[in-house]
């Protein structure tokens, strides 16, 4: 059965989400997170002094390894280390150029991703802004 039948519109349910093939059935808030595609958890952080969250969902907090160096940790886990990916961007109030890369200084865990970020000439730095998303199956 695809779904099931609320006030007699077939909503998805959890595996319907995870199968992300259904065609004929409506998605309601409580089960949207499921889908393989959509985001599991995003957030931004201030990675300068002591770094802060500014906004997220399902972002637990931001552990500071070094310069240009922070774990982002999760609120629910993911299934597996291996089963997330992670997008980040970072921005200073300078005019410099800045990247990122995730995984960076060791494997993932279920629980936490570090982020890099590096200047132009390739040096770690801390930056005002770090913007991240996390796909993948919790």
């Amino acid at each position: 059965i695809d779904g099931v039948s609320i006030a007699g519109a077939m909503v998805a349910v959890q595996s319907n989400m995870e199968a992300a093939s259904a065609t004929t059935v409506a998605v309601v808030p409580a089960v949207q997170q499921f889908h393989p595609g959509h985001p599991k958890a995003w957030g931004r952080f201030n990675g300068t002094g002591t770094p802060a969250v500014t906004i997220g969902y399902n972002f637990a907090g931001i552990i500071d390894n070094a310069t240009g160096d922070w774990s982002v940790t999760f609120t629910t886990a993911f299934s597996a280390a291996t089963s997330e990916g992670l997008v980040a961007s970072a921005g200073n109030q300078d005019a410099g150029d800045y990247f990122t890369t995730s995984p960076f200084g060791g494997a993932p865990t279920t629980t936490a991703w570090r982020i890099g970020v590096f200047t132009g000439g390739r040096a770690l730095a801390d930056v005002v802004n770090i913007n991240f998303i996390a796909v993948g199956d919790q």
